[in-house]
């Protein structure tokens, strides 16, 4: 197939695809996938840019004023960081078909960390931050080729006839723009700070862009109408600071003077002088010629219903609910989980926008760089998503896959697909929960099912003494005896395992409890693993005791039988249970023993407590020819 498509490549796309004279094999490339040209560089534009700008362009708004925002704002601040830390809550990875493609592809990464000093997770927390907060990120890319800057024993080749990309880093937004042509094609960067100018080639640039208007050279952040909202409301808040101080500190008319003698210009200076230089928690003496009264508004506006409104205002141009301020009020779990899902979606959205960028853009070159195509070769590819931050509907997600899986709806690997998980690799199946525990349960079962059947034969054939005692002697026989038999038959039951055999049957659960513990210190002294085989080992072992005891010299029942085999197979799935993540280097072995012991107890009181009130059923004479 991947030969079929490097023929059609090369039959109907030459224009397109220009091999540059060199011969591509089975896997997609002649030494790299440098060994062609991009498309990209074939295909031009055909529409105009909206603006008439020949030099280098600004964004319609002023990106400043979102970066002082942030900076001085809390509502702002608070926003742009739990878009950030929810798109970051659960985690990432990278998927590929090929397991070599996706190692070498981390192998990249990890030198460009250890190059720039930035680890891969801090220039992507960089990267979402720009988008969630200014809706544009670019990041420039820094080639070298030098060889202590790429990994030792790989053949990596630069693009476009550069030297290898080593580096990345994020420019800021309001410090950097972009010259067009007339079609809207950026053909030039550059960043203007204070240091002073610093221009780069569009190729050597990322640009990363949310909700960008057709024909513009920016996106556009969801905070530009914020920031007025966010203004009126601290204007708001501003006023009703003043009206509290207001109230709290009333304003005085102080009246000199009566209508028969007037107050003179000395009296009300000496008076405004007193007042100048008096205490707050002072006071005045004065004669009835001075008459102070405090004038207070009668009215006072209740501004709480317009500063909930004005942030309520805010909440909903950022996208956030009011719960995840802590507005939680009288909502309870399922009102906070569906005022959630809206700012969940969003977050969906701009991870798939910077997914998008980062595979297209920084992946997809990384990999042409050392050999591979994920273009003509899709086996090749290497996809970085984010995992969803909504645990809930996630586990709704992938219980929805595995259930049109059981249903022969989709296959194995679209499953697996849905789920975000790469095909299972060879030789890793045998480790799978099926193999491991389902097929090996049964197996014991069969097992313990043989063992009891075998015994149970041994039991009927007997010897030839009890079987002479056992045959009819003929005759008739003493019928009223028989008869007397029957009726005491019938009327009586009596516990078929004798207490020898139930202390015999402690002693086997006993001996398996210590060999169990004495495995376990075994392998702390050692640091070697606890492995499920020994572990079941040991419980089969002991049921072949339980179950040649209970039938030495008398059949078991069937019934007795299968609750042996019941309470076996419920030991061996709970000591799975918790020994799932147990190991010798994080686990401390009293701890573990201790675990191993309670589900041995439990196993050894649920089994005597059941052999020991286990009633036989009566057994009944039948009379010759009744």
């Amino acid at each position: 197939m991947n030969r079929i498509k490097m023929f059609m490549a090369k039959k109907f796309f030459k224009e397109l695809l220009p091999v540059s004279g060199k011969q591509f094999d089975a896997s997609g490339s002649s030494g790299g996938g440098a060994g062609r040209e991009l498309a990209s560089e074939s295909v031009k534009r055909i529409v105009y840019k909206e603006n008439n700008e020949t030099d280098f362009e600004d964004p319609d708004f002023d990106l400043s004023d979102i970066q002082n925002g942030y900076n001085t704002d809390s509502y702002i601040r608070q926003g742009v960081d739990k878009y950030v830390d929810q798109i970051f809550k659960e985690g990432y990875s990278f998927y590929g078909t090929d397991t070599n493609v996706v190692d070498y592809l981390k192998l990249r990464l990890s030198y460009i960390a250890e190059a720039t000093n930035t680890p891969t997770n801090q220039l992507l927390i960089d990267i979402a931050e720009d988008v969630v907060k200014y809706g544009n990120a670019m990041v420039v890319k820094a080639r070298s080729n030098d060889p202590n800057a790429l990994p030792p024993g790989v053949n990596v080749t630069g693009l476009y006839g550069k030297d290898p990309v080593v580096g990345y880093f994020c420019a800021n937004p309001v410090t950097t723009t972009c010259k067009r042509d007339d079609y809207g094609t950026v053909i030039e960067w550059q960043q203007k700070t204070d240091k002073g100018t610093a221009t780069f080639n569009p190729e050597d640039v990322v640009h990363f862009y949310y909700k960008r208007e057709k024909g513009n050279a920016y996106g556009t952040s969801f905070l530009i109408p914020v920031l007025d909202d966010v203004r009126a409301l601290r204007q708001a808040e501003e006023n009703v600071l003043k009206m509290m101080y207001r109230n709290i500190y009333p304003f005085y008319h102080i009246a000199v003077g009566t209508e028969e003698a007037t107050g003179t210009s000395k009296e009300v200076d000496a008076l405004k002088e007193a007042l100048d230089g008096m205490d707050v928690e002072g006071g005045l003496v004065t004669t009835e010629r001075v008459n102070i009264k405090p004038i207070a508004s009668d009215k006072v506006i209740d501004a709480e219903p317009y500063l909930k409104y004005m942030e309520s205002r805010v909440f909903s141009g950022m996208g956030i609910p009011e719960i995840m301020f802590g507005r939680g009020n009288t909502a309870n779990r399922s009102t906070g989980d569906n005022m959630t899902s809206e700012m969940a979606d969003r977050i969906r959205a701009m991870s798939r926008v910077i997914e998008m960028f980062f595979n297209t853009f920084i992946i997809k070159e990384l990999l042409m760089e050392g050999g591979y195509d994920p273009v003509l070769n899709p086996d090749q590819s290497v996809e970085f998503r984010f995992n969803d931050n909504d645990v809930d509907v996630m586990i709704k997600k992938e219980v929805h896959a595995i259930y049109k899986y059981e249903h022969n709806a989709i296959t194995e690997d679209e499953m697996r697909n849905e789920l975000g998980k790469d095909p299972i690799p060879d030789g890793d199946r045998e480790k799978m929960f099926v193999e491991l525990i389902t097929r090996e349960t049964l197996r014991v079962q069969a097992e313990i099912s043989a063992q009891t059947a075998q015994a149970n034969g041994n039991s009927e054939n007997g010897t030839p003494e009890t079987n002479n005692k056992q045959k009819n002697q003929g005759g008739s026989g003493n019928k009223k005896s028989s008869s007397n038999s029957k009726s005491s038959s019938n009327n009586k039951t009596k516990n078929s395992i004798e207490p020898q055999k139930i202390g015999l049957i402690k002693d086997s659960i006993d001996n398996m409890e210590d060999s169990i513990d004495n495995y376990i210190k075994e392998c702390f002294a050692s640091n070697t693993q606890i492995t499920q085989q020994k572990l079941m080992e040991k419980v089969v072992a002991c049921n072949k005791e339980i179950l040649y005891t209970i039938s030495r010299g008398s059949k078991a029942d069937d019934s007795m039988v299968a609750y042996i085999a019941k309470l076996s197979t419920r030991l061996i799935n709970q000591i799975h249970t918790d020994m799932i993540g147990t190991n010798t280097f994080a686990t401390s072995e009293s701890s573990v023993i201790d675990i191993i012991d309670v589900r041995v107890g439990i196993y050894k009181d649920s089994l005597i407590k059941y052999i020991t009130n286990y009633k036989s059923l009566p057994s009944v004479m039948i009379e010759r020819g009744s």
